[in-house]
């Protein structure tokens, strides 16, 4: 497939950057609800982990496993990407097939949004497909109070609140370096559950322009009161149970991303404590992956064993309203035959009643045969007389 120049095919893609269980399903949504395209393979919305759809491309996602599992990063790891990771042959290889990937899913559309929290560790990588294909880029970064989204993984995949916290540092702190120089604006997921409206218009003002204005914005107010209710906040926002270092960065990070005054340098700094830490805390962070990778396996095989339990007690389900329907099926079936009974009763009865009938019918026949011949004989005999007198 051959790609497109800006000059042949000017679009804008918004990509939707923020760590996992941040609200980004909901704000890729939101973008799409204002005309951007969200593409068309999409993975399916899951029950009680995100109910109103996850908005992310499956081929995306399969893209963004390949390189994590190519540089020995799942998205749970602590550790920094290696160095120049993206110049790698194998990750250059790639850019082709990515460019391709957009092309074949978005088709001819001018505004786009791209969704999948890897990205936040792949970014750069995304930016070459991006630039091959002449794209103009524009970043919405999504953040939500650490602890809450510590709350959500723990629920989600058991993590412990220092491991997301972590996590939370390392995906928002990328996020902030790799976007340097872009058209970027940033979202605070907490603060948009109470005005989506707000958030519109924040959005119209600093992702989209005249090339991409969003046509009939008052026809989605019914749709962001449906689609994006306040139950959608799980956990409120508040601070840690514990405080330590780690939990200390998050929230001087996230108070940083509130207030942008000067957030270069407050960011610099979180940065370089946190890049310190991790240089002096190798083993630690080594240890710490291994635990998170056997959790998340052991919370797969849970997932799996649940989903056999929920498939067991579907067959179960279907096999008692099956023999459910074949009682009411044998108490039908007997109802009919019972009406059957009745009706060949009444049958019966009827010929019974048709053949007293007709034994009345033939006693009256013979009686009045029988009083035909004896009118016959005494008619027979009185011609005779007569013609006897005639006679003589």
């Amino acid at each position: 497939m051959d790609m497109p120049s800006k000059s042949d095919n000017p679009r804008k893609i918004v990509v939707v950057l923020g760590m996992h269980r941040s609200g980004t399903s909901a704000l890729t949504r939101l973008l799409n609800l204002l005309g951007a395209n969200v593409g068309t393979e999409l993975i399916a919305a899951e029950r009680d982990i995100n109910d109103y759809g996850f908005w992310e491309l499956k081929d995306v996602i399969e893209i963004n496993e390949r390189l994590l599992k190519l540089f020995d990063r799942p998205w749970y790891d602590i550790r920094p990407m290696p160095e120049s990771w993206q110049f790698n042959d194998s990750t250059i290889e790639v850019i082709k097939h990515a460019a391709d990937v957009l092309v074949e899913q978005f088709g001819n559309s001018k505004l786009v949004v791209l969704k999948d929290p890897r990205i936040c560790r792949l970014f750069p990588f995304w930016k070459m497909v991006f630039d091959s294909l002449g794209w103009d880029v524009c970043c919405l970064h999504v953040i939500r109070h650490p602890y809450s989204v510590s709350r959500s993984l723990q629920k989600r995949d058991g993590l412990a609140e220092g491991t997301s916290g972590l996590l939370w540092l390392i995906y928002n702190l990328e996020i902030e370096l790799h976007t340097q120089g872009l058209r970027r604006t940033i979202i605070d997921y907490d603060n948009a559950l109470n005005d989506w409206n707000s958030v519109v218009c924040h959005l119209r003002e600093t992702l989209f322009d005249e090339n991409n204005s969003i046509e009939n914005y008052e026809s989605i107010e019914h749709l962001l009161e449906n689609e994006f209710p306040v139950k959608l906040r799980h956990y409120e926002p508040t601070a840690f149970k514990v405080q330590n270092e780690i939990t200390t960065w998050c929230e001087t990070l996230y108070h940083s991303f509130n207030d942008v005054g000067d957030l270069n340098k407050k960011v610099d700094r979180i940065r370089s404590d946190v890049i310190s830490f991790l240089r002096h805390e190798t083993a630690l962070i080594d240890i710490l992956n291994e635990t998170n990778r056997r959790l998340l396996d052991r919370t797969s095989d849970s997932i799996r064993i649940g989903d056999l339990h929920s498939h067991a007690q579907k067959v179960v389900l279907e096999r008692e309203e099956y023999i459910a329907k074949l009682g009411n099926d044998a108490k039908e079936r007997d109802a009919y035959i019972a009406k059957l009974s009745d009706t060949i009763k009444e049958r019966d009865d009827y010929i019974n009643k048709l053949s007293d009938t007709l034994k009345e019918r033939d006693c009256q026949l013979e009686n009045t045969n029988k009083q035909y011949m004896k009118l016959r004989t005494h008619w027979l005999v009185r011609l005779a007389i007569k013609q006897r007198i005639i006679e003589t």
